[in-house]
């Protein structure tokens, strides 16, 4: 029984924030053309004009790869039934 204490369980750290950083990047690839479209409508002013600066080239490196053509496709075949009223 003591042996067993010795054994590490479980996946390292480093791991567990390398797939949690590359989760996240592409969610963000994945959602960046309507996360700009969402910063364009917010209310005028710093905030705005900050996010919409931050969304703008991450927008447009998504669009490039054709990275928002997932989105897109479900936009139209799932999002149009999900959305009618």
């Amino acid at each position: 029984m003591e042996a067993n204490k010795d054994k590490k369980q479980g996946v390292p750290l480093t791991h567990a924030w390398t797939a949690l950083l590359v989760f996240y990047v592409v969610a963000l690839a994945l959602n960046a053309a309507a996360l700009h479209r969402n910063n364009e409508r917010l209310p005028y002013g710093p905030v705005r004009s900050f996010w919409v600066a931050v969304s703008a080239p991450i927008s447009a490196v998504s669009q490039a790869l054709h990275a928002d053509r997932p989105r897109a496709v479900l936009e139209k075949t799932v999002g149009a039934s999900l959305n009618k009223n």
